[in-house]
C-alpha cells in the first residue's frame, strides 16, 4: 500500500479504536485538514472497492494504480485505503451487509460535507459499485466536481499530461 503522509501514530490509533463510521470520519476529517493547509485542491478516487466483477483484489490493484498515478502526476489525493480495514471490522461488529448507507452517509457523507474535497475522479468501471454511485450522486449537493475518468487515464497521467477537469 502506498505511503500515506498526513498519517500519524495518533491518527492509526484512533483508526483502529473507531467504534462506528462516524468516528472513522473524525479521523479522516484530520487529515482532510492537514491536508488543506498543505494544498486545497484535494482530489478523491472513487469506483468499486469491495464489489463489481473484477472482485476486491484486483479492484485495490486498480485504486493503488491509480492513486500512484495521480500522486506522480502531482495531484493531492485523499486516500481511503487506509480507512479499508477499519471500515470492514466496523461493517462486522455492527453486522451491516453490504452494500450499507450507514458506511456512505456516516463517513463518506461526513468526509464530503467537511467541504474539503474539491473533487472526485471516478476510475472505469465505477458505475458497477452501489457506493460510487452513490458518491457520484452526491457531489453536487456538496460542490465537489466530478470527473468520469476515460480508460486511458493511467496513460495520459504517465505522459505528463493532466486529466482535464481535475
Amino acid at each position: 500500500m502506498l505511503n500515506c503522509p498526513y498519517w500519524d501514530d495518533e491518527l492509526r490509533l484512533a483508526s483502529q479504536e473507531a467504534s462506528n463510521f462516524e468516528d472513522l470520519a473524525v479521523v479522516a476529517g484530520k487529515i482532510l485538514i492537514k491536508m488543506y493547509k498543505e494544498n486545497k485542491d484535494i482530489i478523491m478516487i472513487a469506483g468499486p472497492m469491495w464489489s463489481g466483477p473484477l472482485g476486491p483484489k484486483e479492484n485495490l490493484k486498480r485504486f493503488e494504480a491509480a492513486t500512484k498515478a495521480f500522486v506522480n502526476a502531482g495531484y493531492h489525493v485523499f486516500r481511503q485505503m487506509p480507512f479499508q480495514e477499519a471500515m470492514k471490522r466496523i461493517q462486522k461488529e455492527h453486522g451491516y451487509e453490504y452494500p450499507n448507507k450507514e458506511l456512505l452517509e456516516e463517513f463518506y457523507g461526513v468526509v464530503f460535507a467537511t467541504g474539503l474535497i474539491s473533487k472526485i475522479a471516478f476510475i472505469p468501471g465505477y458505475s458497477h459499485s452501489f457506493g460510487a454511485l452513490w458518491e457520484y450522486d452526491e457531489c453536487p449537493k456538496h460542490g465537489i466536481v466530478r470527473k468520469v475518468l476515460p480508460k486511458n487515464y493511467l496513460k495520459t497521467l504517465a505522459s505528463g499530461k493532466k486529466i482535464r477537469g481535475l
